[in-house]
C-alpha cells in the first residue's frame, strides 16, 4: 500500500493525531485499521480545509462525530465531497428545525 511509503513524523503522526483529536484513540485505530487509505490524505489539502468547511457551517459537532464522516472527508474527490458535505448540511437543519418545532409545539423552551 503507499501509506508505507509516507513519512512517519512528517505525514503519519499529524495525520493520526487529526483523526484521535477528532474522534478519539479508540475510533481513530478501528478507522485505521478498517481503512488504512485514509493515512493517505493530506492533513493541509484536504483534511484541514475540510473540517473547516463543516465548522464555518457551524454544524461541526454533530458532522464529525463519527468515523464515517472523517472516511469521507479523506476519500472522497471534490464532486464527491461537495454532495455528499451539502446532503449531510441539508440533514442537520432538517432535524434541527424538526426538533424547534417539537419543542415548540411541546411548550418546551431553552432557557
Amino acid at each position: 500500500p503507499e501509506v508505507l511509503g509516507l513519512n512517519i513524523s512528517q505525514h503519519l503522526e499529524p495525520i493520526y493525531h487529526f483523526y484521535m483529536e477528532c474522534i478519539g484513540l479508540e475510533e481513530t485505530r478501528r478507522l485505521v485499521e478498517n481503512h488504512p487509505q485514509v493515512l493517505g490524505a493530506s492533513l493541509k489539502k484536504r483534511l484541514q480545509p475540510r473540517l473547516e468547511q463543516v465548522e464555518r457551517a457551524r454544524i461541526g459537532a454533530r458532522m464529525v462525530a463519527d468515523a464515517g464522516w472523517l472516511k469521507s472527508m479523506a476519500l472522497h474527490d471534490d464532486e464527491r465531497w461537495a454532495m455528499n458535505f451539502e446532503d449531510q448540511e441539508k440533514a442537520y437543519w432538517r432535524r434541527t428545525y424538526r426538533a424547534r418545532n417539537r419543542n415548540s409545539i411541546l411548550g418546551v423552551r431553552k432557557l
